[in-house]
C-alpha cells in the first residue's frame, strides 16, 4: 500500500513538474488585477466579443486562436466561439468558449430551469445585476489559478453561456465572468430587458 501511495505521489510530481516545461513568459502573462469593463473599450482587439486583453486577464493564459463566430439574427444572438490558449499543452481543450442561442430554444428553456435551479443544482452564485448564474469557480484564490466555470445569462430573447477553464490567481471569477459576458452582449447589441417593467 505505502509503495502504491509513493508511486502515485511521484507520479503527481512528475506530471506538475513537466506541465511547467516549455512554458515561456508569452505563454503566461503577468497576472492584472485591474477591474474588467462591461463593454469592450473602443480600438481593442476583440476575440468572441470581448477584449483580448481582458481575455487574457481573467484567465491569466495569451491567446492564441480562435474557432467560430457569434451573429445576431433577427435581433437573437447565435453561434458558438471558441478561444484557445497560445500553449494548448498547457490547457486541455479550448481556453474559454462563448455560446448565444434564443431563450425560446429547448437549450434555453432548460437554461432557465437551471438558472432557477428547478431539476438542476441550483447556480453556485446567482448574479444579482443580471438575469443569469454561474457554477463552478466563484471565488478567488490568492495563491492558485482555480478551475473554470460556466456561466449563463439571459439577454432579452437571447442566452449567452460562457464557459471558462481558468481563472488566473488572485482573480474574481464570477465578477471576471459576468464582465466577459456583458462585453459579449454590448458588443453584439444585447439589452438586458430582466429589469424592464
Amino acid at each position: 500500500m505505502r509503495s502504491r501511495l509513493r508511486s502515485v505521489v511521484v507520479s503527481v510530481m512528475v506530471v506538475v513538474l513537466a506541465s511547467g516545461c516549455g512554458m515561456s513568459k508569452d505563454d503566461v502573462p503577468e497576472p492584472v488585477m485591474s477591474v474588467i469593463p462591461t463593454a469592450a473599450p473602443a480600438g481593442v482587439e476583440l476575440i468572441c466579443g470581448m477584449d483580448k486583453a481582458a481575455v487574457e486577464a481573467a484567465t491569466g493564459f495569451t491567446v492564441g486562436r480562435t474557432e467560430g463566430e457569434l451573429r445576431i439574427v433577427d435581433g437573437v444572438g447565435s453561434g458558438e466561439c471558441s478561444l484557445w490558449a497560445k500553449n494548448e499543452s498547457l490547457i486541455n481543450g479550448a481556453l474559454m468558449v462563448v455560446t448565444m442561442f434564443a431563450s425560446s430554444s429547448s437549450e434555453g428553456i432548460e437554461d432557465r430551469s437551471r438558472v432557477l435551479g428547478q431539476g438542476f443544482r441550483a447556480p453556485d452564485l446567482t448574479y444579482t445585476t443580471v438575469d443569469g448564474g454561474i457554477w463552478g469557480a466563484v471565488k478567488p484564490d490568492p495563491g492558485y489559478m482555480t478551475l473554470g466555470a460556466v456561466s449563463v445569462v439571459f439577454y432579452g430573447d437571447t442566452v449567452i453561456e460562457v464557459l471558462t477553464r481558468s481563472a488566473d490567481i488572485g482573480r474574481d471569477p464570477a465578477a471576471d465572468q459576468l464582465a466577459l459576458t456583458q462585453q459579449v452582449a454590448a458588443t453584439y447589441g444585447l439589452v438586458d430587458t430582466s429589469a424592464t417593467p
